[in-house]
């Protein structure tokens, strides 16, 4: 029986070929669409409804709340504020600033730009923006960028320091 479905196949793809066509660019979809969403980094940064995201203005020693309509980076007292993104491994008894988030100097244009339309929110678009977020650990000295891949990915993946609790983003006040 499987051979003779695959000779009724060959030949239904030697008279009308576009359809081997057609069944490979389908499989080749199907295959983005399960890869794509594994390789795009944790959206950890967009606030979540009903909370107030942190910031820093001393590359993590401290951290303050903010308006979550706010996009860093912007200016408080003369310092540049960028948001600090808090993760917990112990269900929030103690916190950590896994890494620093602010958006490149387009990146922040476009932002200002449709946010001023009244389409969606600044921290909508940020959050929608696939390029110009701008990632660092606390005390390292480079900012990195979505093209920098690996590099990016480790610091948008934080761990906890026993290697075994998986962290969760830390939303208490």
């Amino acid at each position: 029986m499987l051979t003779s479905m695959f000779f009724i196949v060959r030949e239904l793809l030697a008279r009308k070929p576009w359809i081997g066509g057609a069944a490979a660019g389908s499989v080749m979809l199907l295959a983005l669409a399960l890869v794509i969403p594994t390789l795009v980094p944790s959206c950890d940064s967009v606030p979540v409804p009903g909370t107030r995201p942190y910031f820093t203005t001393d590359d993590g020693a401290t951290r303050f709340t903010a308006d979550a309509t706010v996009i860093p980076p912007f200016t408080v007292d003369g310092k540049e504020a960028v948001q600090a993104v808090v993760y917990t491994c112990d269900e929030g008894k103690t916190q950590f600033i896994a890494y620093l988030v602010k958006y490149d100097v387009l990146a922040r244009a476009n932002i200002d730009k449709g946010a001023s339309k009244g389409v969606l929110s600044g921290s909508q678009l940020a959050a929608r923006l696939p390029t110009g977020r701008l990632i660092k650990k606390p005390g390292d000295a480079a900012w990195l960028s979505m093209s920098d891949g690996p590099k990016y990915q480790t610091v948008a993946t934080p761990k906890c320091p026993d290697g075994q609790t998986t962290p969760e983003l830390y939303l208490g006040r």
